[in-house]
């Protein structure tokens, strides 16, 4: 057990420290919440404006010659969202000979552009809580790396009681957590979350991707194919 919290632990510091470290901070604010875009200020110039649409506003952080990869020269646009309806949503915008063209869309607090031929993402896709995704640039644009454990750091409470397990696969009990006990959500790995209590309980437990909001025995964590 203290092994795999050793791995997971590693895990959390390498991806946090990778995704951030020696880059600049370009930071928005929504509501009472803070936003952020990191990018490499050796091959990235930032300007700023913000304006409104259909209810929705927004800002353009125009990325001038940003170095998806060093040999690429191609400008950019990352435009932040938010309403109090949607959310906060980011885009990532190429440019065009006729205007800019979407290639990527989330919502997340923060995008990471670190100039090494990806772009990191902290946004939701299968579930409700948001999740460090890895994009990369290639002949057809930019294409989501498969990662097989995710970074999730979500901070919750148990909403029922549930059985806690030593590995992914689910098939040796270790533990129970309990109802109410504050916890943090480490990784996932497919549909199994690696989780840690705030009283020294540490294991994985299941959420399936149809989970609903109900049922989950984590309290906002749940899957994104059923309605919330």
């Amino acid at each position: 057990m203290k092994n795999s919290l050793r791995v997971f632990l590693f895990i959390f510091i390498s991806i946090s420290v990778f995704s951030k470290e020696s880059l600049d901070s370009f930071e928005m604010e929504a509501g009472k919440e803070k936003y952020y875009i990191y990018y490499n200020s050796t091959m990235t110039e930032i300007r700023n404006k913000t304006f409104e649409k259909d209810r929705t506003s927004y800002t353009d952080a125009i990325i001038t010659r940003l170095s998806v990869s060093r040999k690429d020269k191609t400008d950019y646009l990352v435009r932040f969202g938010y309403s109090k309806k949607a959310g906060p949503v980011f885009y990532l915008l190429e440019a065009q000979k006729k205007g800019y063209k979407v290639v990527l869309k989330y919502s997340g607090r923060y995008m990471t552009i670190p100039g090494d031929g990806s772009v990191r993402a902290y946004g939701s896709k299968n579930y409700s809580v948001p999740e460090i995704r890895i994009f990369r640039r290639t002949e057809k644009g930019l294409v989501e790396i498969a990662q097989e454990i995710i970074y999730v750091g979500f901070k919750s409470i148990a909403a029922k009681s549930v059985s806690l397990y030593a590995s992914s696969n689910l098939k040796s009990k270790i533990q129970t957590l309990d109802s109410r006990e504050e916890l943090t959500v480490v990784v996932r790995k497919k549909t199994a979350f690696y989780i840690v209590t705030k009283t020294g309980k540490a294991g994985w437990l299941h959420i399936g991707e149809n989970t609903t909001k109900r049922d989950s025995p984590v309290k906002e964590l749940y899957g994104l194919n059923e309605s919330k």
